[in-house]
């Protein structure tokens, strides 16, 4: 994105894989994506989480499309995503879908029909006609995340408790360790 116009048709929070599929579904030039952080799709990304269903039927043809390329770039193993892989795979769909996208963005100021908020080159304000919230909501809880590894040449097991979840990843000794906290 060049410049950040004054108006916009639909104001999205979050480049989540929610706000990015919104503003995909919007088509090009009538959102506007405001990420606090430099990573889309972030709310997966970031989490050490592969995932679970990559191979069954998606929903959309968007999100067929990411299965494919992330099958294609030897990404998807044994059901689960490559943790590394995942953020360059969801950024290159963003592109291509030519999502306008700002990262690093703090919201000072949210109104009903405007935003004010920094970005890297100083203050902005957007008047919008559509908010859509796409942050992840935590009513039923959170989930603190760490990523582990086994010792070399042993592979992760694949644990379930009532307290927390061992998911195998990438390199075959690694694994997300997964705990539900309360909201």
């Amino acid at each position: 994105m060049n410049t950040i116009p004054a108006k916009i048709d639909t104001l999205i929070l979050g480049a989540t894989c929610f706000g990015c599929g919104a503003a995909a579904a919007l088509g090009a030039g009538n959102s506007l994506v405001l990420e606090r952080t430099t990573v889309a799709g972030r709310d997966h990304a970031l989490t050490f989480f592969p995932g679970r269903d990559w191979f069954e039927s998606p929903l959309a043809p968007e999100a067929e499309e990411l299965r494919r390329e992330a099958v294609g770039r030897n990404a998807l193993v044994g059901g689960r995503i490559q943790i590394s892989a995942l953020s360059p795979l969801f950024a290159d769909w963003c592109l291509k879908r030519k999502l306008d996208i700002l990262f690093a963005c703090d919201i000072l100021e949210l109104g009903n029909d405007h935003a004010v908020f920094r970005a890297v080159d100083g203050l902005h304000t957007v008047k919008f006609d559509k908010l859509v919230d796409a942050e992840p909501s935590f009513r039923d809880g959170k989930y603190l995340t760490a990523l582990v590894t086994a010792p070399a040449g042993e592979a992760a097991p694949a644990v379930r408790t009532a307290d927390f979840e061992l998911v195998p990843v990438l390199p075959e000794n690694r694994a997300a360790l997964v705990m539900k906290l309360e909201a």
